[in-house]
C-alpha cells in the first residue's frame, strides 16, 4: 500500500465528516459614495461547498475594533483539499447550513490563518469570528 493510496483513503474518510456547507468569498472591488461616505463591497466567491466547522476550546476573546469594545471567538474551518487551493487569508466563510447546529447557519468568520501540512486530509482553515 503506497503513502498516496492511504492519503486517498483518508481524504475519502474525512470527507464523510463533511456535513455542513459554507461559501468562501472574497473582496473584489470596494466603492465609496462620495456623498455619505458609505463603502460598499462587491465579493467574489473562492468555494462553495462541503465543510466542518471545529470551535477552538475556551471563551471569546476581548477586542477592540476601532472604539467599539468586541469578542472575537477563534475556530477551524475544515473544506475538502481538492478544489480549495485559491483560499487566502481575509477570505470571509459563511455557513450556509449545519445540520447538527443550526444557531451556526448565516454566520460568517474570517480566514485567519492557513494550517498547511504535506500529508493533509482536509485543508484546514483558522479563522475567528467578530461577536458584538
Amino acid at each position: 500500500m503506497s503513502r498516496a493510496s492511504v492519503l486517498a483513503r483518508g481524504r475519502a474518510f474525512a470527507a464523510t465528516g463533511f456535513v455542513d456547507t459554507c461559501t468562501i468569498t472574497r473582496v473584489l472591488a470596494t466603492q465609496t459614495n462620495p456623498q455619505t461616505g458609505e463603502v460598499t463591497k462587491s465579493y467574489t466567491t473562492i468555494y462553495s461547498g462541503a465543510c466542518r466547522v471545529q470551535a477552538s476550546a475556551g471563551p471569546a476573546s476581548p477586542a477592540d475594533v476601532g472604539q467599539a469594545a468586541r469578542h472575537e471567538r477563534q475556530a477551524t474551518l475544515q473544506v475538502p483539499v481538492a478544489g480549495t487551493s485559491d483560499i487566502r487569508i481575509d477570505d470571509r466563510a459563511t455557513i450556509t447550513a449545519c445540520p447538527n447546529d443550526p444557531d451556526l447557519v448565516g454566520r460568517f468568520f474570517h480566514i485567519t490563518g492557513l494550517l498547511d501540512a504535506s500529508h493533509k486530509t482536509a485543508r484546514r482553515l483558522a479563522m475567528e469570528e467578530l461577536l458584538a
